[in-house]
Order: C-alpha cells, then sequence, then structure tokens
C-alpha cells in the first residue's frame, strides 16, 4: 500500500477561490478566476478551470491539473496586483527573482536544520508499567488524534536529538494531556519539566490540572505567578536549582535570567503565539539542545510553514472529545432586548455568561448597563489592571457560582476552563482580531452543553470595514469544530501574509503571491534535505473518458472546488478511501463520471510513490513516464521490465531513459480502460518498495 496517510498542506485552510478573484496560474502568472467551465470533446466531458490574463486572454486549465492554480495572496491584504500578459517573459523573470530570494531564506533554515540534526538529547526511556499505569489513570477516552499525538511526543522523546513539535487542535481537544504525558515521562526518567503560559490565570489552571494528574506519584510541582508572593518565589527558585521541583509552571517569569535549572529535559510551550520577540529569543536561548514541545488553537503562519516544511514536527488534534456540539454563533448590533435574552436564556438552565468587553475604561459603563436592564443579575468584573488577589477572588466566587456573569476583557480568552458557562457576549467584537475571537469563543462549549456566542458589532453592521465583515464572515463560516487550523489560515488570507518570510520579503510576496513562494520554499527546504515527497509529484494521466463532477450531482462551484483541492492532495490509497465514503455520505450515489475521476486518482497514488510523471491510456498500449527523481529507483524498473509474469500479458520496451511502453499482445482487448494500468502500477510500486 503506498504512503499511509498524508501530511496536512500548508494551504488547505485558506477559503476556496470564488469568480471574481485573483489567481496564480504556475507557469503563466497572475490572473482573475471566472469560475469552473464544463468543455465537451469528442463527446468525453471535462471539467476545466477558466483564468482571464491581461487583454482577455484565456486559459481553461483541467481539473486535475488544479494544483498549478490558487488562490494570489499578498503580503498586505490591501495590495491588489496587476494582471499577467501570455507569452510575455516577465513572469518567468519575476519567478527567478523570487526564487533567489527564497534560496537565501533556505540557507537560513539549512543551517537550522543541520544544528537540529547533529545536536544530542537526551534519549529517554521506553514506557514501562508505571507510565502505563499513568495513562490509564487519565479519566477520558482519547480521541484517534489525541492518541496518535501523544504517540508521536513520546517516538521524539525517546530519540538522541531534541525534540521540535508543536501539537495544533481547538481549546478542549486535549493538548494539555499531551503535554501532561511528555512531562511525566520527563520526570520520570529524572529530568526537569518547565512549562510555560502566556496568563496568570492559564497558568493556574494547568497547575492545578497537573496537581491533580500526579497526586498519586512522588512528582514536586511548582507554580511561579503573580500570584505568588515574592518569599515564596525565592524558595522555589532555590528549589527548582537544586532539583528539589521536578515540574514548574508559570508565565513569562520563567524567561527570567534568575531561575537556574539543575537538570531541564523538556520545554512546554502553551500559545507559543503569545510570546513577544524578547520573550520568543530567550525561549530559543533556553530550548538549544532540550526537547521542546509548543501547543496550539490557531498557530501564526511563520510557525506553521516551519512545521509543514519539515523544520519542525507537527501533530494536529482534529477530532472533537466525544459529545462535543457546534458552538452556534450569532452576530448582531447592540440591542438591550436581545443581550437580556441570551442571559436569560441561559441562567433559566442553570448556566453562567461570559460578557467580554476588552476596553478596561468602559467596563464600568458596560456595567451599569447590564445592571439597567437586569437588575437582579450578580456580575463580578475582572482585567489585568487588578490586583492578582482580586482576580484569584472574583474566579473563586464566579468558578462557584456565586456570579451569574462575569464581566471580563479579553483575559479569560487563553484556556479559563469552567463547564458551567456556556453563552459568551462579546462586545465591540468588530475590533478583535479572528484568532482572539476564535479563542473567546472557545471558552465555551467545553462539554457535552449547547453553547452560544453572541457577537455583538458596535459600530452598526452597515459601517463594518471590509476587513471586519470579513473577519465576522470567516469566524461563522469556520463555526464547525475543530477549525482552529483553518481559521488561522483565514487570518492570514484577510491580513494578508504580512512578515511571513522576513520583512524584506513582502515585494517578492506580492509579486507571485504567498502560495508560490511557500512551494518555492519547500522545494528548497527537500533539497536541503535530500527527499523528494510523493506530494511534490504531480503525475498526470491521459484517458478518453469523462472526467468531471456533474451540476446534478455537487451545483455549488465552491464545494466542487474543494473536492478538487482535496483529490489533487491525496496522497495514499487511504485518502482516496476516505474522500470516497465522504462523497458517498454527503451527496449520495457517486454517477459514473465521479467514479472515474477517483479511479484516476488511484492510479495517480501509485504513479506519485513509484514517481511516474505520466500515464498515457491508448485503445492498445500504455506509456509510463517517470520523474527525473526515478534514477534512485533505476535498478526497480529493470527488474520490473524483466519480470516474467508481467511479460507474459505484455510486450515491455524502453523508448527511453524514464519511458516504457507496454503494448498488448496477441490481442488482449483493454475492457476497463483503467484496471489494466493500475495492475501494472501496483507491481511497480511493489517492486520500488521492495527496493527501498
Amino acid at each position: 500500500m503506498p504512503h499511509k496517510g498524508s501530511k496536512p498542506d500548508f494551504f488547505n485552510g485558506i477559503s476556496e477561490i470564488e469568480p471574481g478573484d485573483f489567481a496564480v496560474h504556475n507557469e503563466f502568472g497572475i490572473a482573475k478566476f471566472t469560475g469552473i467551465k464544463k468543455i465537451a470533446s469528442s463527446g468525453i466531458i471535462s471539467d476545466y478551470f477558466g483564468l482571464v490574463f491581461e487583454g482577455g486572454d484565456k486559459v481553461f486549465v483541467p481539473a486535475g491539473k488544479i494544483y498549478l492554480i490558487h488562490k494570489y495572496i499578498a503580503a498586505s491584504g490591501e495590495n491588489l496586483p496587476g494582471l499577467s500578459r501570455l507569452g510575455s517573459k516577465s513572469w518567468e523573470r519575476t519567478k527567478i527573482r523570487a526564487k533567489e530570494k527564497i534560496k537565501e531564506i533556505a540557507e537560513d533554515l539549512k543551517v537550522l536544520y543541520a544544528k537540529r540534526m547533529t545536536q544530542r538529547g537526551f534519549a529517554f526511556s521506553e514506557e514501562d508499567e508505571i507510565y502505563r499505569e499513568f495513562e490509564e489513570s487519565f479519566e477520558f477516552e482519547e480521541t484517534g488524534d489525541q492518541a496518535s499525538a501523544i504517540k508521536d511526543v513520546l517516538s521524539d522523546m525517546r530519540l538522541n536529538k531534541p525534540m521540535d513539535r508543536l501539537i495544533c487542535g481547538d481549546a478542549g481537544y486535549g493538548k494539555t494531556e499531551v503535554a501532561i504525558r511528555a512531562a511525566f515521562k520527563a520526570s520520570m526518567d529524572g529530568k526537569q519539566v518547565a512549562f510555560i503560559a502566556p496568563t496568570t490565570l492559564l497558568v493556574e489552571q494547568h497547575f492545578n490540572n497537573f496537581k491533580k494528574r500526579f497526586e498519586k506519584y512522588p512528582v514536586k510541582i511548582a507554580c511561579i505567578s503573580r500570584f505568588v508572593g515574592k518569599s515564596e518565589e525565592n524558595k522555589i527558585l532555590d528549589r527548582i536549582k537544586s532539583g528539589e521541583i521536578d515540574i514548574v509552571i508559570g508565565t513569562h517569569k520563567l524567561l527570567s535570567e534568575k531561575i537556574k535549572f539543575n537538570d531541564i529535559g523538556l520545554l512546554i510551550i502553551d500559545e507559543e503565539q503569545k510570546f513577544g520577540v524578547l520573550q520568543k529569543e530567550r525561549i530559543k536561548e533556553i530550548r538549544s539542545s532540550i526537547d521542546v514541545l509548543a501547543m496550539s488553537a490557531t498557530p501564526i503562519p511563520r510557525t506553521l510553514y516551519l512545521s509543514l516544511s519539515g523544520i519542525r514536527d507537527l501533530s494536529i488534534i482534529n477530532t472533537p472529545p466525544a459529545g462535543r456540539k457546534n458552538i452556534i454563533t450569532d452576530i448582531a448590533e447592540y440591542n438591550d432586548r436581545i443581550i437580556k435574552d441570551a442571559v436569560f436564556k441561559e441562567l433559566r438552565r442553570g448556566g453562567q455568561v461570559y460578557f467580554i468587553d476588552n476596553r478596561i475604561l468602559h467596563l464600568e459603563e458596560t456595567f451599569k448597563k447590564i445592571k439597567k436592564i437586569m437588575p437582579d443579575i450578580r456580575i463580578g468584573i475582572v482585567h489585568g489592571r487588578l490586583s492578582s488577589n482580586n482576580i484569584e477572588d472574583v474566579m473563586h466566587l464566579f468558578y462557584n457560582k456565586r456570579y451569574d456573569m462575569l464581566l471580563s476583557t479579553s483575559i479569560i480568552e487563553s484556556g479559563l476552563d469552567n463547564p458551567n458557562v456556556n453563552t459568551i457576549i462579546i462586545n465591540n467584537a468588530e475590533n478583535m482580531g479572528l484568532s482572539q475571537l476564535y479563542q473567546l469563543r472557545g471558552r465555551v462549549g467545553r462539554f457535552h452543553f449547547q453553547a452560544y456566542c453572541l457577537l455583538i458589532i458596535g459600530c452598526g453592521l452597515g459601517n463594518l470595514t471590509d476587513e471586519q465583515r470579513k473577519r465576522l464572515n470567516a469566524l461563522n463560516e469556520y463555526g464547525k469544530l475543530g477549525a482552529g487550523l483553518k481559521l488561522a489560515m483565514a487570518d492570514l488570507e484577510i491580513r494578508g501574509a504580512g512578515n511571513i518570510l522576513g520583512g524584506a520579503q513582502s515585494g517578492h510576496i506580492d509579486a507571485v503571491g504567498l502560495e508560490m513562494c511557500m512551494q518555492m520554499l519547500k522545494e528548497e527546504v527537500e533539497k536541503i534535505r535530500n527527499v523528494i515527497l510523493p506530494s511534490q509529484i504531480n503525475p498526470e494521466v491521459k484517458i478518453n473518458l469523462s472526467l468531471h463532477i456533474p451540476d446534478s450531482y455537487i451545483s455549488d462551484g465552491k464545494i466542487k472546488l474543494s473536492i478538487y483541492r482535496k483529490l489533487a492532495n491525496c496522497n495514499s490509497m487511504d485518502d482516496v478511501y476516505a474522500l470516497r465514503s465522504e462523497l458517498a455520505d454527503r451527496f449520495g450515489k457517486i454517477p459514473d463520471p465521479v467514479k472515474n475521476i477517483l479511479s484516476v486518482e488511484e492510479l495517480k497514488v501509485y504513479m506519485k510513490n513509484s514517481k511516474v510523471k505520466l500515464l498515457e491510456v491508448k485503445e492498445n498500449e500504455c506509456i509510463i513516464e517517470f520523474h527525473d527523481s526515478a534514477k534512485a529507483i533505476s535498478n526497480a524498473l529493470i527488474r520490473f521490465v524483466n519480470d516474467k509474469d508481467v511479460s507474459r500479458e505484455f510486450v515491455i520496451n524502453f523508448l527511453g531513459e524514464f519511458i516504457i511502453r507496454l503494448r498488448l499482445k496477441n490481442g488482449v482487448k483493454l475492457s476497463d480502460r483503467l484496471s489494466v494500468p493500475k495492475i501494472i502500477l501496483q507491481q511497480l510500486y511493489s517492486y520500488v518498495k521492495i527496493l527501498n
């Protein structure tokens, strides 16, 4: 079976291109996308993507080559590109200039990668009975993704090179338990663990979770935050230095020069994107030779491209815990009746409410407005300028249901966990960032209760800027569970790529679009690693069969594009089978033209994994042409050609170094135009697999 499982693609989460959007064709340049068009030739119908270039010139790209086109994203969300002229040399020159700059970036990554490969780290031991006992004490059942992430982390820790892994998953999807398992393994092997979180409240929550999970084990856990007094903090620092403390959990205070570890082996970073530049530089110093585990619901693009280019490792937790429901999200202008209805609907079922207003100076005014329409509800107030004791007191009272509502700034956005709060109202939501809104919404709906999020627009719906409207629409569009990664990509699209490759590179991003820059970067990184991945080979199948998605089966063009994008990203038979099941579940019985597409995709999977770039199926022969990188498997090709089982059915000739013609012998017919080449490719792949 070819390559099992596919690595997630950096751009899968970006919303699909729509008619009227700017697009980039890898070979021809920047154009306007006009939509999907069905074109018939000799009774064969296929889907094509329409592009219009400068001067009105049109190009129709076969759906099977969707990898050639993608949405144009600039360094700034405001930049609009000029259209390219077909036949001009300027696009090639533009690509060459951009590639030269990308090579410079790749050289920096090469240093990072080489450093990572050569550094020696601590190889942690295999999991033993004590670990199994700890594992079984987890009160919930792990989701498949969560179990896979735990396995990835433990495998990394057993290696003698430093781990550098990102765990990406929505709030409440079990990232913390992954970190807890890693911390247990490290502490049981005699190494200290530092767990850094961005807010004091989140540190307190993690501290309580760790104490509960480790209560039966001889592991000493400490907490450093502004809730900890000076004298107590000094005692903790001494115990860290002496090695008496096994796990320390804290805010950026843990990055202070004052903290000296006795023998640190694991650094865990929660919501890494929340830390500033200076803090990240300090993290880099600490992490030089120890295992690092980072966690995020909505990672920043720089973190993602390092992960997906292979410089950092990535595990994604997309599966929601059992019983979790999507959060129902509504958008409205400020209205006393709407707010009152939302609050009392929650209180009537015994729940509590978050009311978020991110302006400290206006909290008192907001408090008065709420009390005026609901004088009997009990309201607690927290914000970052309160003393640690005051914050702790209010949160404690709220957690114990002494308040009906918590009026707060976004101080609660990172990780605060209260299962009784299942309605959140966000005031002036138009002024908040997309990932911030997503994180805040994730504070409710943490268990099996139906949760609600009300986004209040302070400026009026008609006065929203284009960017504000896009942010709010994206939050609605990605309202399903497990959408954090997609939302991070949508945020990238709305705000532009910014300095994802460094500030000096924004001009080159504008010239060719972000995705082409990323493709160039991935190619350069793979050269550094001396690897050709199946996903980098885009095979072509030429066959006279109808390959299209009928409008009667899927009428929405955006959904069709999404399906074609998924097809292009299939790198294993499992991927194809999963897509076939998805189509049947969502749209019903699969029509013949779509069955043909799926059958061709199965061929492409074998082609990718056998480095075949072209398969042409004619009436009585097949022609197979190999990718240049097939030099590495030339022995397998020779064995394949000389195999008697194959030659009994086919006459096989080399047309060139990397081209084979398979001609039918004795008048054997191709009754099924796809099954015979599939058998050939399966056999070829088996030889390649044996050789490798």
